[in-house]
């Protein structure tokens, strides 16, 4: 199954990056890993490490809250049990 959690930012652009190990932290939802990144406006897939690192990095730190990356990974986890 396919799993993207989506990043909205003014200098980043607009991606939807590809996760893997979405996970229940205790304290909120999170991924562990991730692939690609398709940017929405043109649809073309990154896959350069550093940007893609770079993506993941502001998605679990600065822009988690922002973001609401903890909810998104939520949907994703109970899409998989489900």
């Amino acid at each position: 199954m396919q799993q993207q959690v989506y990043i909205n930012d003014a200098a980043l652009g607009q991606w939807a990056l590809q996760v893997y190990d979405v996970c229940n932290t205790g304290n909120g939802y999170a991924f562990e890993g991730y692939e690609t990144a398709t940017d929405l406006l043109t649809g073309e897939t990154c896959t350069d490490e550093q940007f893609l690192y770079m993506l993941a990095d502001y998605a679990l730190d600065e822009g988690y809250v922002e973001q609401n990356i903890s909810a998104q990974c939520e949907v994703l986890y109970e899409n998989y049990f489900a």
